[in-house]
């Protein structure tokens, strides 16, 4: 089981909670705090529970969990909008927002093949796979609780479909959320291993 919420946090449903909070222009608080309602919305539990973090605990690197029904959630942002999953296994999101980007600001984050990949497109096209390349990186190391000091070049992605990648000896499927026109949102979730059958 796998679900998602996306929103914005220029949405008007979330203004009286900023206001209540005193986070009226305080855009990284309010990232923090559309999570959390997406959160309590997709798992059925009271806003405020979730704003106070109950019944949430954090791993070693600080990867929340939920303690009672055991799933699994994963939070991203970009610029003004919000996605959340939860799952009943592990799961890691990310999210970036579509604009022109120049891969070559990250080189250290790709791997021979995937800059070869880059160089290989021109345009707009080079700059929303080397996004989508990050978002997949990303998705992965937060699936493993480590964030971005788990080196994202370490995450090696199939070319060119992207639909899974790899690191160390894990193997992860990579799924592209519909979360508007103007995101790319990525999940990953591990592939069983077939020696641990």
């Amino acid at each position: 089981m796998i679900k998602f919420l996306s929103d914005s946090i220029t949405t008007k449903a979330f203004q009286p909670y900023y206001q209540e909070l005193g986070i009226i222009d305080q855009p990284k608080k309010q990232q923090t705090l559309v999570g959390r309602v997406l959160l309590a919305n997709l798992v059925g539990m009271p806003v405020k529970d979730a704003i106070k973090n109950v019944d949430i605990d954090f791993g070693h690197y600080g990867k929340p969990y939920f303690v009672p029904n055991g799933y699994h959630f994963n939070i991203a942002h970009s610029h003004d909008a919000v996605l959340v999953a939860i799952a009943d296994h592990p799961i890691g999101v990310d999210l970036e927002q579509i604009r022109p980007y120049d891969y070559t600001r990250i080189t250290r984050a790709f791997t021979p093949d995937e800059l070869e990949y880059l160089k290989n497109l021109k345009g707009k096209r080079q700059g929303e796979q080397a996004l989508r390349l990050w978002t997949i990186k990303e998705a992965v190391l937060k699936l493993q609780g480590v964030g971005l000091i788990g080196k994202p070049k370490t995450v090696v992605t199939t070319l060119p479909h992207m639909e899974s990648a790899r690191r160390n000896d894990d193997l992860y499927q990579i799924n592209f959320l519909d979360v508007g026109w103007k995101y790319i949102g990525t999940l990953a979730t591990q592939v069983e291993n077939e020696n641990e059958r």
